[in-house]
Parts: structure tokens; C-alpha cells; sequence
């Protein structure tokens, strides 16, 4: 698959070069989440076209990219496979089914799913889902952005309704909060002062 159609719903690198600012906002979310897949057993969730699942298998364990687009998942299989990653069709409301299907050491150490929960009518089940495939002890990190205009989103959150759909549907050992602001930094407790910022959240099962 030479070519994915440019919708502007998906970051595709190889086709980004008249505008790298899509890109270069969740390549930056890719790299911050470095830190914490060393050595592990890490969920890419929502994985796209998987260029970040290539990025994270540079230092997990193993990288297991799901999508719910056939077409994501063939082109990511395509370009952006390594030798620490697999890419399969999956639904991030239902990951049981998927995960049930493979043998218990599938289950994760870190869970990464960047501008995801504002796709999903449902975004509770995506939540218990995850929580259900960490192991004891493991880390969901999650983004979701503001005021982003995308008609692909059913909704955007603010920082307060990101965490309140975090925290009503599961209880977490720790949460932490970082934003990312418009020039691609991310900080620990940084207060948004402009009108479409990114809010990231690690939240401990």
C-alpha cells in the first residue's frame, strides 16, 4: 500500500510534508511516552497507521498496535513493522474479545492511546476495557484534545471532563496530569492558556 487516503482524521508521516504541525503534536506525545514503555509490554491503542507503534518498539519489550480500520492496520503492517511490534484489527470498546483470544501474557504493563476517547460514543467501555488489560500495577497514558473543530470527534473534553470520565468508571492508583501546549511541550500540571490545548493524563491501575 503505497499510499492512505488523507482525510485528515489520521497523522500519515510519509504524506505529511506540505504541514508536519498534525504531526509533529502527536509524534511529541509518542516521545514523552518513551519514558515509561522501557523494557514493558506496551498497548498501542487506537495505533493509526502505526507509526507511533514503530517509535515505542524501539525501547518495549513488545508493542501490540490495534486499530479499528482494516486499512490502517494493512498500511501499518506494510511500513512501520519491526521485529517488537504486531498490528491487528480491533475495537477499542471491546478489547476483551481480542485479548481473551491470545494467551495471558498479552496482558500489558502500559496501555498508550493518544486522541482516541474523543472518537468514542461510549468512551466508558473504552476505559473499563483498558483497565480490565492492564496488569496490576500498570500505567494508562491518555490524551484527548480541546475546542479541536474536528468533525471527526463526537465530542472534545476539558481537563476536569477528561478526568471525570477517567475516575467515574474505574478506580485508579494514581493519576497525574501534563499539557501540551502549542509548541509541542509537555508539562507536568501546566495550566492552558491558550484555546485548544491537549490534555494528557497517567493514570496508575
Amino acid at each position: 500500500m503505497d499510499q492512505y487516503p488523507m482525510s485528515g482524521e489520521r497523522a500519515v508521516p510519509m504524506q505529511m510534508q506540505h504541514d508536519p504541525r498534525d504531526l509533529a503534536s502527536e509524534m511529541a506525545r509518542y516521545l514523552f511516552a518513551l519514558e515509561w514503555c522501557q523494557r514493558k509490554r506496551v498497548l498501542d491503542c487506537s495505533c493509526g497507521v502505526g507509526y507511533g507503534t514503530e517509535i515505542l518498539s524501539y525501547v518495549a519489550d513488545f508493542v501490540l498496535g490495534v486499530d479499528i480500520a482494516p486499512d490502517a492496520v494493512a498500511y501499518a503492517r506494510e511500513n512501520y513493522s519491526t521485529p517488537r511490534n504486531k498490528f491487528v484489527i480491533g475495537d477499542a470498546m471491546n478489547l476483551g474479545p481480542l485479548i481473551s483470544n491470545m494467551a495471558r501474557e498479552w496482558d500489558f504493563d502500559v496501555v498508550v492511546s493518544f486522541e482516541t476517547i474523543e472518537h468514542l460514543a461510549h468512551p466508558g467501555l473504552f476505559i473499563q476495557a483498558v483497565y480490565d488489560t492492564l496488569e496490576p500495577g500498570g500505567l494508562f497514558i491518555a490524551s484527548a484534545p480541546e475546542n479541536s473543530g474536528s468533525q471527526y470527534h463526537v465530542r472534545d473534553f476539558t481537563r476536569r471532563e477528561l478526568l471525570f470520565e477517567l475516575t467515574v468508571h474505574r478506580s485508579w492508583g494514581g493519576i497525574h496530569y501534563f499539557c501540551q501546549g502549542p509548541r509541542l511541550e509537555i508539562i507536568e500540571n501546566g495550566e492552558p492558556t491558550w484555546a485548544s490545548p491537549t490534555h494528557v493524563f497517567l493514570c496508575t491501575r
